[in-house]
Protein backbone atom coordinates (compact mmCIF):
# COMPACT_ATOMS: atom_id res chain seq x y z
CA UNK A 1 0.00 0.00 0.00
CA UNK A 2 1.47 3.37 -0.85
CA UNK A 3 1.23 6.22 1.40
CA UNK A 4 1.16 9.72 -0.32
CA UNK A 5 3.42 11.59 1.16
CA UNK A 6 2.08 15.36 2.50
CA UNK A 7 2.09 18.51 0.99
CA UNK A 8 3.45 21.27 1.76
CA UNK A 9 0.53 22.98 2.84
CA UNK A 10 -0.41 20.01 4.98
CA UNK A 11 2.68 20.72 6.57
CA UNK A 12 3.03 23.86 7.44
CA UNK A 13 -0.87 23.46 8.77
CA UNK A 14 0.71 21.04 11.05
CA UNK A 15 3.29 22.68 12.40
CA UNK A 16 1.36 25.96 13.07
CA UNK A 17 -0.90 23.75 14.95
CA UNK A 18 2.00 22.61 17.15
CA UNK A 19 3.08 25.70 17.71
CA UNK A 20 -0.04 27.58 18.96
CA UNK A 21 -0.21 26.06 22.22
CA UNK A 22 -1.10 27.82 26.06
CA UNK A 23 2.91 28.04 26.30
CA UNK A 24 3.74 29.42 23.62
CA UNK A 25 0.38 32.30 24.15
CA UNK A 26 1.57 32.45 27.27
CA UNK A 27 5.03 34.00 26.19
CA UNK A 28 3.62 35.98 23.65
CA UNK A 29 1.06 37.86 26.39
CA UNK A 30 4.23 37.94 28.23
CA UNK A 31 6.54 39.89 25.29
CA UNK A 32 3.54 41.72 24.20
CA UNK A 33 2.90 43.11 28.18
CA UNK A 34 6.49 43.86 28.12
CA UNK A 35 6.53 45.80 24.73
CA UNK A 36 3.59 47.83 25.07
CA UNK A 37 5.22 50.34 27.24
CA UNK A 38 8.16 50.05 25.26
CA UNK A 39 5.78 51.10 22.27
CA UNK A 40 3.79 53.56 24.28
CA UNK A 41 7.03 55.59 24.66
CA UNK A 42 8.66 55.17 21.58
CA UNK A 43 4.75 56.31 19.66
CA UNK A 44 4.77 59.32 22.22
CA UNK A 45 8.71 59.96 21.05
CA UNK A 46 9.08 60.61 25.57
CA UNK A 47 13.01 59.75 24.51
CA UNK A 48 13.24 62.18 21.73
CA UNK A 49 11.40 65.04 24.17
CA UNK A 50 13.09 63.92 27.21
CA UNK A 51 16.62 64.48 25.69
CA UNK A 52 15.65 67.69 23.50
CA UNK A 53 14.35 69.50 26.46
CA UNK A 54 17.14 68.07 28.69
CA UNK A 55 19.55 69.41 26.08
CA UNK A 56 17.38 73.17 26.16
CA UNK A 57 17.43 72.88 29.69
CA UNK A 58 21.23 73.08 29.75
CA UNK A 59 21.53 75.71 27.05
CA UNK A 60 19.10 78.14 28.72
CA UNK A 61 21.43 78.04 31.91
CA UNK A 62 24.49 78.85 29.62
CA UNK A 63 22.55 81.43 27.77
CA UNK A 64 22.10 83.14 31.31
CA UNK A 65 25.32 82.99 32.18
CA UNK A 66 26.85 84.81 28.42
CA UNK A 67 23.53 87.60 29.30
CA UNK A 68 25.48 88.37 32.51
CA UNK A 69 28.76 88.28 30.81
CA UNK A 70 27.14 90.56 27.90
CA UNK A 71 25.52 92.94 30.15
CA UNK A 72 28.48 93.22 33.17
CA UNK A 73 31.21 93.71 30.13
CA UNK A 74 28.50 96.84 28.77
CA UNK A 75 28.43 98.16 32.43
CA UNK A 76 31.94 98.18 32.27
CA UNK A 77 32.27 99.97 29.26
CA UNK A 78 29.44 102.67 30.62
CA UNK A 79 31.68 103.33 33.55
CA UNK A 80 34.64 103.96 31.69
CA UNK A 81 33.15 106.92 29.32
CA UNK A 82 31.51 104.54 26.63
CA UNK A 83 27.66 105.80 25.13
CA UNK A 84 25.21 102.97 25.23
CA UNK A 85 22.94 104.57 23.94
CA UNK A 86 23.33 102.96 20.63
CA UNK A 87 23.21 99.13 21.97
CA UNK A 88 19.90 98.50 23.49
CA UNK A 89 16.01 99.30 21.88
CA UNK A 90 13.35 100.30 24.56
CA UNK A 91 11.00 97.39 24.30
CA UNK A 92 6.97 99.16 23.43
CA UNK A 93 5.45 96.22 25.70
CA UNK A 94 8.22 94.18 27.17
CA UNK A 95 7.13 91.07 28.70
CA UNK A 96 5.57 90.24 31.92
CA UNK A 97 8.04 89.11 34.84
CA UNK A 98 7.41 85.88 36.94
CA UNK A 99 7.72 87.90 39.87
CA UNK A 100 9.10 90.78 41.35
CA UNK A 101 12.55 89.36 41.95
CA UNK A 102 13.14 85.98 39.79
CA UNK A 103 12.34 85.62 36.29
CA UNK A 104 13.25 81.94 34.77
CA UNK A 105 12.90 80.56 31.17
CA UNK A 106 11.41 76.82 31.01
CA UNK A 107 11.74 74.93 28.49
CA UNK A 108 9.08 74.66 26.21
CA UNK A 109 10.29 71.96 23.12
CA UNK A 110 7.66 69.39 23.00
CA UNK A 111 7.52 67.28 19.82
CA UNK A 112 4.44 65.30 20.35
CA UNK A 113 3.29 69.58 19.11
CA UNK A 114 6.08 71.09 17.77
CA UNK A 115 7.87 70.57 14.37
CA UNK A 116 11.11 69.37 13.82
CA UNK A 117 12.34 72.65 11.57
CA UNK A 118 14.19 71.83 8.02
CA UNK A 119 17.77 73.46 8.43
CA UNK A 120 18.62 76.90 7.43
CA UNK A 121 21.35 78.61 5.01
CA UNK A 122 23.70 80.75 6.09
CA UNK A 123 22.86 84.26 7.28
CA UNK A 124 22.56 87.37 5.58
CA UNK A 125 24.67 90.45 5.20
CA UNK A 126 23.97 92.75 8.30
CA UNK A 127 21.76 95.94 6.97
CA UNK A 128 24.04 97.76 9.65
CA UNK A 129 27.30 97.78 11.45
CA UNK A 130 26.66 96.96 15.71
CA UNK A 131 27.32 99.90 17.85
CA UNK A 132 31.07 100.37 18.35
CA UNK A 133 30.36 99.34 22.40
CA UNK A 134 28.12 96.30 21.55
CA UNK A 135 31.33 95.07 18.92
CA UNK A 136 33.59 96.51 22.28
CA UNK A 137 31.48 94.38 25.09
CA UNK A 138 31.14 90.90 22.49
CA UNK A 139 35.00 91.37 21.72
CA UNK A 140 35.65 90.83 25.40
CA UNK A 141 33.36 88.00 26.40
CA UNK A 142 34.54 86.24 23.08
CA UNK A 143 37.65 84.59 24.42
CA UNK A 144 35.64 83.24 28.25
CA UNK A 145 32.87 81.85 25.33
CA UNK A 146 35.45 80.30 23.31
CA UNK A 147 37.22 78.21 26.38
CA UNK A 148 33.98 77.67 27.72
CA UNK A 149 33.07 75.85 24.60
CA UNK A 150 35.82 73.22 25.10
CA UNK A 151 33.59 72.08 27.87
CA UNK A 152 30.24 72.42 27.15
CA UNK A 153 30.22 71.54 22.69
CA UNK A 154 27.44 74.83 22.79
CA UNK A 155 27.83 76.93 19.92
CA UNK A 156 27.11 80.58 21.11
CA UNK A 157 26.50 83.51 19.31
CA UNK A 158 25.45 86.89 20.97
CA UNK A 159 23.27 89.22 18.84
CA UNK A 160 23.21 92.66 19.18
CA UNK A 161 19.54 94.35 19.22
CA UNK A 162 18.96 94.15 15.65
CA UNK A 163 20.31 90.39 15.17
CA UNK A 164 23.62 91.05 13.78
CA UNK A 165 26.44 88.70 15.67
CA UNK A 166 28.91 90.44 17.65
CA UNK A 167 30.64 87.54 19.96
CA UNK A 168 30.46 83.78 18.47
CA UNK A 169 32.51 80.93 19.06
CA UNK A 170 33.05 79.99 15.38
CA UNK A 171 32.17 82.25 12.45
CA UNK A 172 29.70 84.64 11.35
CA UNK A 173 30.75 87.63 12.88
CA UNK A 174 29.48 90.50 11.70
CA UNK A 175 26.12 88.41 10.10
CA UNK A 176 22.57 88.99 10.58
CA UNK A 177 19.99 86.18 12.35
CA UNK A 178 17.06 88.45 12.50
CA UNK A 179 15.52 86.08 10.05
CA UNK A 180 15.05 82.79 12.09
CA UNK A 181 12.25 82.88 13.80
CA UNK A 182 13.51 82.08 17.29
CA UNK A 183 15.86 85.26 17.00
CA UNK A 184 12.55 86.98 15.84
CA UNK A 185 10.76 86.24 18.99
CA UNK A 186 13.86 86.80 21.13
CA UNK A 187 14.27 90.21 19.70
CA UNK A 188 10.40 91.17 20.56
CA UNK A 189 11.79 90.05 24.84
CA UNK A 190 10.59 86.56 24.59
CA UNK A 191 12.34 83.49 25.29
CA UNK A 192 12.19 80.78 22.30
CA UNK A 193 13.78 77.65 21.33
CA UNK A 194 13.16 75.09 18.40
CA UNK A 195 14.87 71.75 16.91
CA UNK A 196 15.91 71.83 13.99
CA UNK A 197 17.74 69.31 11.43
CA UNK A 198 21.17 69.62 11.67
CA UNK A 199 22.77 71.02 7.86
CA UNK A 200 25.60 68.14 7.75
CA UNK A 201 23.99 64.84 8.76
CA UNK A 202 26.06 62.19 11.11
CA UNK A 203 27.51 59.32 9.38
CA UNK A 204 26.22 56.73 11.60
CA UNK A 205 22.52 56.40 11.13
CA UNK A 206 19.99 54.33 13.08
CA UNK A 207 16.60 54.87 15.50
CA UNK A 208 19.19 55.03 18.77
CA UNK A 209 21.27 58.42 16.62
CA UNK A 210 18.19 59.56 15.74
CA UNK A 211 18.43 62.61 18.53
CA UNK A 212 22.06 63.47 17.02
CA UNK A 213 20.91 64.62 13.57
CA UNK A 214 18.72 67.44 15.43
CA UNK A 215 19.99 70.48 16.86
CA UNK A 216 18.32 72.80 19.41
CA UNK A 217 18.28 76.23 19.12
CA UNK A 218 17.59 79.08 21.84
CA UNK A 219 17.57 82.53 21.81
CA UNK A 220 17.56 84.38 25.01
CA UNK A 221 16.84 87.84 25.01
CA UNK A 222 19.06 89.92 26.86
CA UNK A 223 16.87 92.24 28.76
CA UNK A 224 17.57 94.92 31.81
CA UNK A 225 14.39 96.85 32.75
CA UNK A 226 12.58 97.69 30.04
CA UNK A 227 15.96 97.66 27.49
CA UNK A 228 16.47 94.60 24.72
CA UNK A 229 20.14 94.84 24.29
CA UNK A 230 20.03 92.25 22.40
CA UNK A 231 20.02 88.03 22.22
CA UNK A 232 22.17 85.32 23.74
CA UNK A 233 21.92 82.80 20.73
CA UNK A 234 23.19 79.27 21.69
CA UNK A 235 22.79 75.92 19.85
CA UNK A 236 23.80 72.26 20.53
CA UNK A 237 23.32 69.27 18.80
CA UNK A 238 21.26 66.77 20.51
CA UNK A 239 21.93 64.89 23.67
CA UNK A 240 22.33 60.78 21.64
CA UNK A 241 20.41 58.09 23.25
CA UNK A 242 22.92 55.74 22.17
CA UNK A 243 25.68 58.12 23.64
CA UNK A 244 23.99 59.31 26.57
CA UNK A 245 21.34 56.93 28.17
CA UNK A 246 22.01 53.45 26.48
CA UNK A 247 25.07 52.84 27.98
CA UNK A 248 26.33 48.93 29.34
CA UNK A 249 24.21 49.07 32.49
CA UNK A 250 20.89 50.08 30.93
CA UNK A 251 21.93 47.17 28.06
CA UNK A 252 22.41 45.02 31.33
CA UNK A 253 19.09 46.13 32.53
CA UNK A 254 16.76 46.04 29.01
CA UNK A 255 18.96 42.16 28.82
CA UNK A 256 17.34 41.27 32.37
CA UNK A 257 14.27 42.26 31.74
CA UNK A 258 14.13 40.93 28.57
CA UNK A 259 15.38 37.52 29.90
CA UNK A 260 13.03 37.62 32.44
CA UNK A 261 10.08 37.99 30.89
CA UNK A 262 11.18 34.73 28.30
CA UNK A 263 12.26 32.89 31.61
CA UNK A 264 8.72 33.75 33.77
CA UNK A 265 6.53 33.33 30.78
CA UNK A 266 8.13 29.28 29.66
CA UNK A 267 7.99 28.34 33.70
CA UNK A 268 4.36 29.63 33.64
CA UNK A 269 3.57 27.82 30.50
CA UNK A 270 5.39 24.72 32.09
CA UNK A 271 3.18 25.37 35.43
CA UNK A 272 0.05 25.81 32.99
CA UNK A 273 0.66 23.12 30.65
CA UNK A 274 2.41 20.46 32.37
CA UNK A 275 -1.02 18.61 34.89
CA UNK A 276 -2.67 19.47 31.52
CA UNK A 277 -0.12 17.01 29.44
CA UNK A 278 -0.48 14.62 32.75
CA UNK A 279 -3.86 14.40 31.74
CA UNK A 280 -3.76 13.83 28.14
CA UNK A 281 -1.18 10.92 28.89
CA UNK A 282 -3.23 9.50 31.57
CA UNK A 283 -6.99 9.98 29.11
CA UNK A 284 -4.90 8.33 26.49
CA UNK A 285 -3.44 5.50 28.97
CA UNK A 286 -7.33 5.31 29.95
CA UNK A 287 -8.79 5.24 26.39
CA UNK A 288 -6.08 2.28 25.43
CA UNK A 289 -7.91 -0.21 28.16
CA UNK A 290 -6.46 1.07 31.62
CA UNK A 291 -9.63 1.75 33.12
CA UNK A 292 -7.84 2.72 37.26
CA UNK A 293 -5.61 5.02 36.23
CA UNK A 294 -5.33 7.58 38.49
CA UNK A 295 -6.27 11.30 37.16
CA UNK A 296 -4.07 12.99 40.02
CA UNK A 297 -2.06 15.50 38.83
CA UNK A 298 -0.53 16.30 42.38
CA UNK A 299 -0.85 19.75 44.77
CA UNK A 300 1.80 21.69 42.80
CA UNK A 301 -0.48 21.86 40.16
CA UNK A 302 -2.92 25.04 39.75
CA UNK A 303 -6.05 25.26 40.97
CA UNK A 304 -7.73 25.26 37.86
CA UNK A 305 -6.04 22.18 36.44
CA UNK A 306 -6.92 20.02 39.72
CA UNK A 307 -10.27 21.19 39.49
CA UNK A 308 -9.93 20.14 36.03
CA UNK A 309 -8.78 16.46 37.22
CA UNK A 310 -11.19 16.35 39.93
CA UNK A 311 -14.03 16.58 37.73
CA UNK A 312 -12.71 14.31 35.31
CA UNK A 313 -11.60 11.82 37.83
CA UNK A 314 -15.90 12.33 38.65
CA UNK A 315 -16.87 11.82 35.48
CA UNK A 316 -14.63 8.76 34.78
CA UNK A 317 -16.18 7.53 37.95
CA UNK A 318 -19.48 8.02 37.10
CA UNK A 319 -18.36 6.27 33.71
CA UNK A 320 -17.56 3.49 35.20
CA UNK A 321 -20.63 3.07 37.31
CA UNK A 322 -22.54 3.37 34.35
CA UNK A 323 -21.28 0.86 32.97
CA UNK A 324 -20.72 -1.15 35.66
CA UNK A 325 -24.45 -1.38 35.70
CA UNK A 326 -24.88 -1.68 32.38
CA UNK A 327 -22.91 -4.86 31.98
CA UNK A 328 -25.10 -6.38 35.72
CA UNK A 329 -28.31 -5.25 33.84
CA UNK A 330 -27.60 -7.00 30.98
CA UNK A 331 -26.72 -10.12 32.71
CA UNK A 332 -29.55 -9.91 35.07
CA UNK A 333 -31.72 -9.08 31.79
CA UNK A 334 -30.44 -12.37 29.79
CA UNK A 335 -30.56 -14.24 32.70
CA UNK A 336 -34.13 -13.17 33.54
CA UNK A 337 -35.51 -13.78 29.66
CA UNK A 338 -33.30 -16.49 29.22
CA UNK A 339 -36.06 -19.14 30.90
CA UNK A 340 -39.09 -17.88 29.17
CA UNK A 341 -37.47 -17.70 25.93
CA UNK A 342 -36.16 -21.22 26.36
CA UNK A 343 -39.62 -22.78 27.84
CA UNK A 344 -41.38 -20.62 24.54
CA UNK A 345 -38.49 -21.79 22.42
CA UNK A 346 -39.11 -25.50 23.47
CA UNK A 347 -42.83 -25.42 23.46
CA UNK A 348 -42.73 -24.35 19.54
CA UNK A 349 -40.42 -26.82 18.66
CA UNK A 350 -42.35 -29.23 20.36
CA UNK A 351 -45.62 -28.19 18.75
CA UNK A 352 -43.64 -28.02 15.22
CA UNK A 353 -42.36 -31.65 15.18
CA UNK A 354 -44.82 -33.41 16.96
CA UNK A 355 -48.40 -31.20 17.17
CA UNK A 356 -50.01 -33.88 14.42
CA UNK A 357 -49.71 -36.31 17.23
CA UNK A 358 -50.74 -34.51 20.15
CA UNK A 359 -54.29 -34.40 21.90
CA UNK A 360 -56.23 -31.12 22.00
CA UNK A 361 -55.48 -31.30 25.87
CA UNK A 362 -51.42 -31.49 25.49
CA UNK A 363 -51.79 -28.79 22.58
CA UNK A 364 -53.49 -26.09 24.57
CA UNK A 365 -51.25 -27.36 27.89
CA UNK A 366 -48.15 -26.13 26.07
CA UNK A 367 -49.97 -22.71 24.12
CA UNK A 368 -50.70 -22.09 27.80
CA UNK A 369 -47.71 -22.37 28.57
CA UNK A 370 -46.14 -19.75 25.68
CA UNK A 371 -48.84 -17.27 26.92
CA UNK A 372 -47.59 -17.41 30.25
CA UNK A 373 -44.15 -16.95 29.27
CA UNK A 374 -45.12 -14.06 26.93
CA UNK A 375 -46.66 -12.23 29.94
CA UNK A 376 -43.99 -12.73 32.24
CA UNK A 377 -41.56 -11.29 29.39
CA UNK A 378 -44.17 -8.46 28.66
CA UNK A 379 -44.54 -7.90 32.97
CA UNK A 380 -40.57 -7.93 32.97
CA UNK A 381 -39.56 -5.13 29.86
CA UNK A 382 -43.05 -3.27 31.59
CA UNK A 383 -41.01 -3.29 35.17
CA UNK A 384 -37.53 -2.93 33.76
CA UNK A 385 -38.87 0.26 31.35
CA UNK A 386 -40.44 1.49 34.65
CA UNK A 387 -37.27 0.85 37.05
CA UNK A 388 -34.93 2.72 33.92
CA UNK A 389 -37.26 5.52 34.11
CA UNK A 390 -37.28 6.17 37.80
CA UNK A 391 -33.30 5.19 38.40
CA UNK A 392 -32.40 8.50 35.80
CA UNK A 393 -35.11 10.58 36.95
CA UNK A 394 -34.08 14.03 38.17
CA UNK A 395 -35.31 15.36 41.68
CA UNK A 396 -37.80 17.97 41.67
CA UNK A 397 -39.17 20.34 44.19
CA UNK A 398 -42.72 18.47 44.54
CA UNK A 399 -44.00 16.90 47.51
CA UNK A 400 -47.24 15.61 48.77
CA UNK A 401 -49.26 14.41 51.97
CA UNK A 402 -48.48 10.46 52.23
CA UNK A 403 -50.84 10.17 54.60
CA UNK A 404 -54.19 11.34 52.07
CA UNK A 405 -51.93 9.13 49.27
CA UNK A 406 -52.13 6.11 50.77
CA UNK A 407 -55.73 6.65 52.58
CA UNK A 408 -56.90 6.71 48.70
CA UNK A 409 -54.92 4.10 47.41
CA UNK A 410 -55.99 1.47 50.24
CA UNK A 411 -59.75 1.76 48.66
CA UNK A 412 -58.64 0.24 45.78
CA UNK A 413 -57.16 -2.75 47.75
CA UNK A 414 -59.99 -3.28 49.30
CA UNK A 415 -62.17 -3.11 46.76
CA UNK A 416 -60.21 -6.38 45.79
CA UNK A 417 -60.71 -7.98 49.42
CA UNK A 418 -57.42 -7.12 50.49
CA UNK A 419 -57.01 -7.03 54.76
CA UNK A 420 -54.89 -3.73 54.84
CA UNK A 421 -55.06 -1.95 58.63
CA UNK A 422 -53.85 1.77 57.78
CA UNK A 423 -52.56 4.08 60.67
CA UNK A 424 -51.76 8.10 60.51
CA UNK A 425 -49.67 8.98 63.99
CA UNK A 426 -49.58 12.60 62.05
CA UNK A 427 -52.21 14.63 60.31
CA UNK A 428 -50.05 16.52 58.41
CA UNK A 429 -46.79 13.99 56.27
CA UNK A 430 -45.44 15.84 53.92
CA UNK A 431 -42.65 14.12 51.52
CA UNK A 432 -40.71 15.71 49.33
CA UNK A 433 -42.00 13.94 46.21
CA UNK A 434 -44.84 13.81 43.29
CA UNK A 435 -47.60 11.83 44.36
CA UNK A 436 -47.30 9.54 41.09
CA UNK A 437 -44.25 8.57 42.61
CA UNK A 438 -45.27 8.40 45.68
CA UNK A 439 -48.10 5.64 44.17
CA UNK A 440 -45.82 3.57 42.77
CA UNK A 441 -43.41 3.15 45.70
CA UNK A 442 -47.08 2.01 48.05
CA UNK A 443 -48.02 0.30 45.62
CA UNK A 444 -44.62 -1.99 45.36
CA UNK A 445 -44.27 -2.13 48.97
CA UNK A 446 -48.19 -3.42 49.57
CA UNK A 447 -47.91 -5.82 46.46
CA UNK A 448 -44.89 -7.35 48.26
CA UNK A 449 -45.71 -7.43 51.52
CA UNK A 450 -49.46 -8.90 50.13
CA UNK A 451 -47.61 -11.84 47.74
CA UNK A 452 -45.47 -12.83 51.23
CA UNK A 453 -48.05 -11.94 54.08
CA UNK A 454 -49.70 -15.42 53.93
CA UNK A 455 -53.50 -13.05 53.67
CA UNK A 456 -52.50 -12.47 57.37
CA UNK A 457 -53.41 -9.09 56.28
CA UNK A 458 -50.96 -5.91 56.16
CA UNK A 459 -50.25 -3.01 58.34
CA UNK A 460 -49.75 0.31 56.56
CA UNK A 461 -48.45 3.41 59.03
CA UNK A 462 -47.59 7.02 58.05
CA UNK A 463 -45.70 8.58 61.06
CA UNK A 464 -44.16 11.57 61.83
CA UNK A 465 -41.08 12.68 60.12
CA UNK A 466 -42.57 12.01 57.50
CA UNK A 467 -41.59 8.09 57.38
CA UNK A 468 -43.58 5.63 55.53
CA UNK A 469 -43.81 1.88 57.09
CA UNK A 470 -45.33 -1.43 55.92
CA UNK A 471 -45.83 -4.67 57.91
CA UNK A 472 -46.49 -7.82 56.91
CA UNK A 473 -47.39 -11.41 59.29
CA UNK A 474 -45.71 -13.64 56.76
CA UNK A 475 -43.00 -16.18 57.40
CA UNK A 476 -40.24 -13.78 57.46
CA UNK A 477 -36.48 -13.36 55.43
CA UNK A 478 -33.97 -15.55 56.07
CA UNK A 479 -30.56 -14.05 56.82
CA UNK A 480 -29.23 -15.08 53.27
CA UNK A 481 -31.63 -13.21 51.79
CA UNK A 482 -32.34 -9.89 53.98
CA UNK A 483 -28.97 -8.58 51.87
CA UNK A 484 -30.14 -9.24 48.68
CA UNK A 485 -33.95 -7.67 48.60
CA UNK A 486 -33.31 -5.16 46.79
CA UNK A 487 -31.10 -6.45 43.87
CA UNK A 488 -32.86 -6.67 40.72
CA UNK A 489 -34.66 -10.07 39.76
CA UNK A 490 -34.02 -11.17 43.13
CA UNK A 491 -37.37 -12.92 44.30
CA UNK A 492 -38.37 -16.10 45.93
CA UNK A 493 -41.79 -15.56 44.83
CA UNK A 494 -41.46 -16.13 41.55
CA UNK A 495 -43.95 -19.00 40.88
CA UNK A 496 -46.81 -15.96 41.47
CA UNK A 497 -45.72 -13.88 39.36
CA UNK A 498 -42.83 -11.73 41.08
CA UNK A 499 -40.57 -10.26 38.90
CA UNK A 500 -37.90 -9.32 41.80
CA UNK A 501 -38.07 -5.07 40.08
CA UNK A 502 -40.79 -3.95 42.72
CA UNK A 503 -38.09 -3.40 45.37
CA UNK A 504 -35.38 -2.33 43.36
CA UNK A 505 -37.73 0.45 42.23
CA UNK A 506 -38.70 1.24 45.75
CA UNK A 507 -35.21 1.90 46.34
CA UNK A 508 -34.75 4.16 43.38
CA UNK A 509 -37.62 6.29 43.96
CA UNK A 510 -36.66 6.60 47.58
CA UNK A 511 -32.50 7.45 47.24
CA UNK A 512 -33.51 10.03 44.08
CA UNK A 513 -35.51 11.59 47.02
CA UNK A 514 -33.12 11.62 49.45
CA UNK A 515 -34.79 8.90 51.63
CA UNK A 516 -33.17 6.11 53.58
CA UNK A 517 -35.06 2.18 53.17
CA UNK A 518 -34.57 -0.28 55.91
CA UNK A 519 -36.10 -3.39 56.34
CA UNK A 520 -36.08 -5.55 58.98
CA UNK A 521 -37.29 -9.59 59.75
CA UNK A 522 -37.46 -12.01 61.88
CA UNK A 523 -39.91 -14.92 61.87
CA UNK A 524 -43.92 -13.97 61.58
CA UNK A 525 -43.05 -10.30 61.16
CA UNK A 526 -41.46 -8.17 58.03
CA UNK A 527 -40.73 -4.55 58.25
CA UNK A 528 -40.23 -2.13 55.38
CA UNK A 529 -39.63 1.30 56.63
CA UNK A 530 -39.12 4.08 54.26
CA UNK A 531 -37.84 7.87 56.24
CA UNK A 532 -38.11 11.18 54.35
CA UNK A 533 -36.52 14.53 55.42
CA UNK A 534 -39.06 17.11 56.13
CA UNK A 535 -39.47 19.33 53.11
CA UNK A 536 -37.79 22.71 53.07
CA UNK A 537 -40.66 25.39 54.12
CA UNK A 538 -39.20 27.85 51.53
Amino acid sequence: MVTASPSAAQRSASFWRRLYSLRALVLAINLVVLALPVLGILALRLPDNFLHRQTEAKLIAEAAYVRVLYLDALHRLEEEGADLRGTYRVLESPPRRQDALYDPAFPQIDLLFDPVLPPVGEPGPAPHEASEAAKRAGLEISKVLAQAQLLNLSGVRVLDRSGVVVATTGEGLGLCYAERVEVRRALLGEYHGVVRERASQPSRAGVFNRASRLRVHVALPIVEGNRLYGVAYLSRTSLSLLRDMWQAEYSAAVLIVLFSTIGIGLLLGWIITRPLKNLVDKARLIAEGGRHTSLNVGSAAPREARDLADALSAMLSSLGKNLQYIQEFTRSVSHELKTPITGIAGAVELLVSSGEDMTAAQRQRFLRNIEEDTRRMERIVRRLRELARLEAMVRTEESCDLAACAAELLDSYRADGHEITFEATDANCVAPLPADLAEVLLVNLLDNALRHGQGKGVVLRVEAGPCLVVEDRGPGISTANLSRVFERFFTTARSSGGTGLGLPMVKAIAEAHGAVVEVESEPGRTVFRVSFAAPSSA
